[in-house]
């Protein structure tokens, strides 16, 4: 859930007809690796890193991707979906991801008790 109280990831996952394939072919893989033993793998051509991002994944079925995100204690975090419609991602898309990424670790971290971590400056 972002600040504005809005969940991008389950707006794209309600807001799909319960008869529409993507959507259920998205949830059927979101629901096979939540119940993968340890150490298995789930199909890369249904889960897989996004090239060139830092820790983002996407759930995909035909164009549709859902990016999410590993926590550090091995919880998944739904981000939000896009419609895939080129050979790569928008750089921009990656951004965003990131961005909700680094915005749920320090969420995570203030709510852990721990202190956030900063970023070093630049000299």
């Amino acid at each position: 859930m972002l600040d504005d109280g809005s969940a991008p990831a389950r707006v794209f996952i309600e807001s799909r007809p319960g008869t529409d394939n993507k959507a259920a072919r998205i949830e059927a893989t979101i629901e096979r690796y939540a119940n993968l033993p340890p150490g298995n793998r789930i199909n890369p051509e249904a889960f897989k890193k996004v090239e060139g991002s830092d820790g983002i994944f996407e759930f995909k079925a035909y164009q549709d991707r859902l990016f999410c995100c590993h926590t550090p204690d091995a919880r998944v975090i739904l981000l939000f979906a896009v419609k895939k419609q080129r050979d790569r991602h928008r750089p921009e898309d990656i951004l965003r991801a990131e961005s909700m990424k680094q915005e749920i670790m320090k969420f995570l971290r203030l709510n852990d008790g721990q202190k956030p971590t900063k970023k070093p400056r630049k000299r």
